[in-house]
């Protein structure tokens, strides 16, 4: 999981939060079987469980989605495919302040000003903003 987790169903009609999306960033993960976590001093792989947490939120907050997955069925195995889930972005106010695990930051909301897409697939596209 790099920056969220999302069931690819590659169904475009599926919306997501982009606040549950940072939620779900933040949740505890578990890495087991081939995503087990390996120890730079001993290289031995273990289980284990790794949680992000935000800390202080800074002034201007950029958020990159991950909009690629590894595909793992017999079919297609190792192929990339396009996440076209809609994510829903609130263009006013947007609240991190549940998701703080201080007291360190007093700036939790934020405005969109602006957002880069891409069109196309993993190898080959453009990206454009809208501001």
């Amino acid at each position: 999981k790099d920056v969220i987790k999302i069931e690819n169903n590659n169904d475009s009609e599926t919306k997501h939060d982009l606040y549950d999306c940072v939620f779900e960033f933040c949740q505890e993960e578990k890495l087991e079987g081939s995503n087990n976590y390996l120890c730079d001093k001993c290289k031995v792989r273990s289980q284990a469980t790794k949680q992000m947490e935000l800390y202080k939120l800074p002034k201007y907050l950029i958020i990159h989605l991950k909009r690629f997955i590894r595909d793992t069925s017999s079919r297609r195995a190792g192929m990339f495919l396009k996440i076209k889930d809609k994510i829903d972005f609130p263009i006013e106010s947007l609240d991190l302040s549940t998701l703080i695990n201080s007291n360190a930051s007093d700036i939790a909301k934020y405005d969109l000003y602006g957002v880069i897409h891409h069109r196309g697939e993993l190898s080959s596209g453009h990206y454009y903003a809208t501001c």
